[in-house]
């Protein structure tokens, strides 16, 4: 995605929610590689079938994924529906100005969104990023270990305790994205 998206002008992250540049990354982190067949057996173990034009459906409904992105990103979001079509997820793709996107992150209007965006990475801001409120968290609340890291870390004055709850609050983020 970065050397054809991009053309090269920019960097693979990790998974696990904070930058290579932070002294708080963790190293180490689960990836996910494209693996067409295990989606096909994980969409399959979920009562979805391959229908005639090669997308899965359930029930006579065909498995569709709403993604929305920053219009400079327009590369990326080509290979991306590429890459979902591919795998027999029909995507529907809206690419818009900066002022759209905000206003759709916003309203939660959106399967999937592809923007950019960039925080300081420390521990406070992984936490508001991932569990918080605002259009650019991920809001993800359902990992009751990971909302009591986040809770607790907060509260920890040592540092080397604290340093381990981060490295297991960003491995649960990797294997739960």
């Amino acid at each position: 995605l970065v050397s054809i998206g991009l053309n090269g002008g920019g960097r693979v992250e990790n998974t696990g929610g904070i930058s290579y540049a932070n002294p708080w990354h963790t190293d180490n982190l689960p990836g996910y590689d494209q693996d067409y067949s295990r989606s096909s057996l994980l969409l399959n173990q979920l009562g979805y079938r391959k229908n005639k034009t090669g997308f899965y459906e359930k029930n006579g409904s065909v498995l569709s994924m709403n993604l929305i992105a920053d219009n400079r990103l327009t590369g990326i979001l080509k290979i991306l529906i590429r890459q979902l079509e591919k795998g027999g997820i029909k995507v529907i793709a809206r690419s818009m100005n900066l002022a759209a996107l905000d206003a759709q992150l916003q309203k939660f209007n959106f399967d999937a969104g592809l923007f950019m965006s960039s925080a300081l990475g420390d521990p406070v801001t992984f936490a508001s990023r991932t569990i918080g409120p605002t259009a650019l968290s991920d809001r993800y609340l359902e990992n009751e270990e990971l909302n009591s890291i986040f809770e607790k870390n907060v509260q920890i004055p040592d540092l080397k305790q604290r340093r381990k709850m981060v490295d297991r609050a960003q491995h649960i983020y990797a294997l739960e994205l």
